[in-house]
């Protein structure tokens, strides 16, 4: 009986060549990780820098929308201003046109000229809405900066509310006017009021050349008078609320524009 002996393949001394160090893989693994990593870095700057380009490009919308506001808010308050003024001459003229015949034409002119409308500011608001509903103001680095948008958007709902009262107080002296002042005679002056809302600004004399001659008061109007006067009051009384939120919107308005320039160092 034979016995085989199974023989056993030597390995060969050179074999050992095929196979890698621990070392070889720890470097392929850091040069892999390397590699991700600056990759991260590279996108992350990348997108970095795209945030501060849209940040930047916000405020410079933002100090655009804010120019506009504070040149349409002076107007505003010139415009205002002189209104104001006549409500408070046509107040003395209600009081005093019972049995006055020139009191009565000037409380006609007055009504015609100060009742007509009155100056009010369409804001700029297209940059405070995107940064609301586009979710811009997380790029808004600057505490100070944010927190000044926030504060000239809270005051921009307060101009409009108040906007709105005042309206309302438009309305309801405009039907006791319909019940006192003989419109028809008006006619001419209106239409030259509705080409621009501004020559309620222009001298007295002008609006008068175009008035007919006339009744100026309606018969029998007497007890319309303390109504019209109460209502011409609150409206004057309004309009001067109105007034005092233009004013500090002005001022948020022009705080608002140095702190954007100065934080990001834009150029007057």
């Amino acid at each position: 009986m034979e016995v085989h002996a199974h023989t056993h393949t030597a390995l060969d001394p050179g074999s050992h060549r095929g196979r890698k160090k621990w070392t070889h893989y720890f470097w392929e693994f850091l040069m892999l990780f390397l590699a991700v990593f600056c990759g991260f870095l590279a996108e992350y700057q990348l997108e970095h820098k795209i945030e501060n380009n849209r940040e930047k490009q916000y405020m410079q919308s933002m100090l655009k929308d804010l120019e506009k506001d504070t040149a349409s808010i002076n107007k505003a308050i010139a415009g205002n201003t002189s209104i104001l003024k006549g409500l408070d001459t046509l107040l003395s003229l209600i009081a005093s046109a019972e049995n006055d015949k020139v009191n009565q034409k000037n409380l006609f002119l007055y009504s015609v000229k100060y009742t007509y409308w009155f100056f009010t500011v369409e804001f700029s608001d297209l940059t405070i809405s995107q940064l609301k509903n586009g979710g811009g103001y997380r790029l808004i680095k600057n505490k100070r900066v944010a927190a000044g948008i926030a504060e000239y958007a809270q005051g921009l709902e307060f101009c409009r509310y108040q906007f709105s009262e005042l309206n309302q107080y438009f309305h309801k002296y405009e039907e006791t006017q319909k019940k006192i002042i003989n419109w028809p005679l008006a006619k001419k002056a209106y239409d030259w009021l509705n080409k621009n809302m501004t020559n309620m600004l222009r001298p007295m004399e002008e609006i008068e050349q175009l008035v007919l001659a006339g009744n100026y008061i309606l018969p029998n109007t007497s007890g319309y008078l303390p109504q019209y006067y109460s209502e011409i009051l609150f409206y004057s009384s309004a309009m001067e609320n109105l007034h005092t939120y233009f004013e500090k919107q002005k001022q948020k308005a022009i705080s608002l524009t140095q702190l954007i320039r100065e934080y990001y160092k834009f150029k007057n």
